[in-house]
């Protein structure tokens, strides 16, 4: 037996260790002997306590105070909270659950704490805190991550228990958990206690598996603000296929309206990363509704729209606050959306890797195929991959996939292509040093656990040619970074950005994340700033002179060994004084003279190799006349030009050799008068060759063509004498007898 006036700590008897959902307990009245059965978890068990809300810590006003009584009142506030919070841990499983699901504000310290903190990372809205103020926030915050992880403990002792089923039930029917408040818990306590938020959310949707459709419908919400975003600001991805409504369209923009955007886009990334990064199963949902597409296609269109929009506003004196200030949460903004993507491919290839033994070959091939293939779809987005690409090198995870599959060979044309979007030569052979050169992107979160500190810093890249920025210059940079962490002297931000090569934004995400190398860290941050001296100046203005013909072979600055043989000093003597000589050398005449000397040599092959198994009977009705040119072609004759005689360089021993050649090589000597005994001896001879045969001109020279019998083949020459009598044929026969007849008898020569 039970009484309302019995220590809340003290647990219900529970002999046969039921379930709490199954228990009674008999309650006694507090005004009569009369005794009651009570369910274990019900209204009877409710505190009459008032739970108090929780509320943001005051700000300062301008000339640094608190104002009058606000600190004290919200301490006061804390402390009241506080209370309550310890009171839902000490009670008993039965009163606990019966607050939590009966009395509806149990719950208030929990949700309006989560709800108010869960943005921690803008300091716009949450300002540094005093030290008092920082101690009480700290205690808030550890009872609120207690009263969470109880509410998904079903299990305290053998007597205080309930069903994982029912415990799941409860959280889901009652909307004590939802998406959004997963969310933010992420959020607020994934980055310090990321193993036990894993755990916490892990219980939740075992319990019950209800959320897993919930978690989708979130996704496509986080889709859908994206979408909004890109209505907003009148820009569409590639993807875009839906038109735009007309009352969606924003024409005017304004610095509201854009810093609502900038704001919703930022803390929807912000929570969806730190959801995936405690809860790496959501990656898969995600993943099947094209997450990673969505998220390029917002990074490649929508950021650089609010780039341009926020600079067109914003980019004057009177906004330059607020144009630092959104710039900034456009840059977490472009971090949190490329680590997002990351751990969703992350994800893929750690699936790859854990079905490597599970499954076969072909299916491993085919989770395989779906990773490249979503990789090729977010090459299309150039300014998204460059950036990705220089902060999570692609190549890393192509190499995992290259060995577990080998038989795939896109990895070569995927890092060509992103190499591409980076504007890199491509090369064949792979660079291990992926990230130099590489500009950060910003990251606001804080980054306790030791893998993130290590992976922060290797996103932090110093380019490896320095800058020299002095004057005003220097003064902006200094300033931008002043305005955002104030408290740090304007002598250690110049040394910071000199160290990260006048890299406002690298500056800016070194100090929150605490990256800051040894020789940064201890300086004194309060360090004013002190001018630099002319002369430095001087000297240091040397190395940044350019020039037109800087890395040439002729640069001496640059290089160490420069050919001399390229140089002349003085005036160049030229080879030729005037026109005239220029003409009359025929140098050139020589170097040409060996290949015409090559064009005058024709090789004729004369081999007629006799086949005894050959027919020629139709040889002769088989050959065609052909053009009379075709037999006897022009000789190939040297230009006149070159047609010099080509001097002989041997040395030969024997002179009556050299005599002769040289006698052979003197030309003919020619009469003036021809001698009369040889004009005679020629007459006769062509007298003899006329009256040959009594004809006009003779027989001329006879040409067998007849040859021998058929079937034995034929000599070269008689060939020759067939193919000359062919060609030559009409020049002794009359072919014109029937036509010159006719003539003659038209004109009345002959009598018929």
């Amino acid at each position: 037996m039970v009484s309302l006036k019995d220590d809340v700590t003290k647990e219900f008897p529970n002999p046969n260790f039921k379930p709490l959902e199954d228990l009674k307990v008999t309650l006694l009245q507090p005004n009569c002997l009369v005794a009651k059965e009570y369910p274990a978890i019900c209204k009877e068990w409710i505190s009459s306590r008032v739970f108090v809300n929780y509320c943001k810590p005051p700000k300062k006003n301008e000339s640094g105070e608190y104002p009058l009584g606000a600190k004290e009142d919200w301490l006061q506030r804390c402390q009241y909270l506080s209370s309550d919070l310890k009171h839902l841990l000490i009670i008993n499983m039965s009163r606990f659950w019966s607050n939590i699901l009966y009395n509806e504000v149990a719950l208030r310290p929990v949700k309006t704490f989560i709800l108010t903190s869960s943005n921690m990372y803008d300091e716009s809205e949450h300002p540094p805190m005093d030290s008092d103020i920082k101690i009480v926030f700290r205690e808030i915050y550890r009872l609120v991550f207690l009263v969470l992880y109880r509410l998904t403990v079903p299990k305290l002792s053998e007597t205080q228990w309930i069903r994982e089923e029912t415990l799941g039930q409860y959280l889901y029917d009652n909307y004590i958990i939802t998406m959004p408040f997963l969310l933010d818990v992420s959020l607020l306590y994934g980055k310090e206690n990321n193993i036990i938020i894993n755990q916490f959310i892990s219980n939740i949707f075992r319990y019950q598996p209800k959320y897993l459709e919930d978690l989708k419908v979130m996704a496509e919400f986080i889709i859908k603000v994206f979408q909004t975003a890109e209505n907003q600001l009148n820009c569409a991805g590639a993807n875009k296929q839906e038109p735009v409504k007309l009352t969606e369209r924003q024409n005017v923009l304004t610095i509201p309206s854009l810093s609502k955007v900038v704001n919703c886009l930022l803390d929807t990334i912000y929570s969806a990363t730190s959801f995936l990064d405690v809860y790496e199963p959501a990656a898969t949902i995600f993943h099947e509704l094209q997450f990673e597409i969505k998220v390029a296609d917002l990074y490649e269109y929508t950021i650089p729209s609010l780039w341009r929009q926020i600079k067109s506003l914003c980019n004057n004196e009177e906004s330059m606050e607020t144009y630092f200030n959104l710039n900034f949460k456009i840059d977490v903004t472009r971090f949190k959306l490329l680590k997002s993507v990351n751990m969703l491919l992350s994800s893929q290839v750690n699936k790859i890797l854990q079905l490597r033994d599970k499954i076969d070959e072909v299916e491993l091939k085919k989770v395989a195929d779906e990773y490249t293939t979503l990789l090729s779809e977010l090459v299309a987005n150039k300014l998204f991959m460059e950036d990705y690409n220089n902060y999570y090198p692609v190549e890393s995870q192509l190499d995992i996939i290259a060995q577990v599959c080998p038989e795939m060979d896109v990895s070569d044309f995927l890092i060509e292509s992103v190499r591409l979007c980076s504007n890199k030569e491509i090369k064949k052979e792979r660079s291990n040093d992926l990230r130099r050169n590489y500009h950060p992107v910003l990251d606001s979160s804080p980054s306790t656990s030791q893998e993130n500190e290590n992976q922060a810093s290797n996103h932090i890249a110093i380019p490896k040619k320095t800058k020299i920025v002095t004057g005003v210059e220097l003064e902006s940079l200094i300033s931008e970074v002043k305005d955002i962490l104030s408290h740090l002297g304007e002598g250690f931000i110049q040394k910071c950005l000199e160290h990260f090569n006048f890299e406002s934004a690298a500056v800016i995400n070194a100090i929150l994340e605490n990256l800051l190398p040894d020789n940064l860290a201890s300086l004194d941050p309060t360090m004013p700033y002190v001018p630099p001296i002319l002369n430095e100046e001087a000297s240091n203005a040397l190395p940044e002179r350019v020039n037109v013909f800087d890395n040439d072979e002729f640069d001496i600055m640059n290089r160490d060994d420069v050919d001399t043989t390229n140089m002349h000093i003085g005036k160049r003597k030229q080879k030729h004084k005037n026109l005239i000589q220029l003409i009359n050398d025929k140098s050139h005449v020589d170097e040409m003279r060996d290949m015409y000397t090559k064009l005058n040599i024709v090789e004729y092959d004369e081999e007629q190799m006799y086949n005894d198994e050959y027919d020629d009977t139709y040889d002769e009705a088989a050959m065609v006349a052909g053009d009379e040119g075709d037999t006897e072609r022009r000789p190939f004759t040297i230009p006149r030009v070159l047609q010099r005689r080509i001097s002989i360089a041997e040395e030969n021993d024997d002179s009556d050799e050299v005599e002769e050649s040289e006698d052979k090589n003197k030309p003919k000597f020619e009469y003036f008068v021809a001698n009369p005994e040889e004009v005679r001896a020629k007459a006769e001879q062509w007298r003899r060759d006329h009256q040959r045969g009594g004809g006009r001109g003779g027989r001329g020279k006879q040409r067998d063509v007849v040859g021998k019998p058929k079937g034995q083949g034929q000599e070269k020459e008689v060939l020759q004498n067939r193919e000359y009598k062919n060609t030559n044929k009409s020049r002794s026969a009359n072919h014109n007898r029937r036509a010159m007849a006719s003539r003659k008898r038209n004109q009345g020569m002959m009598p018929f």
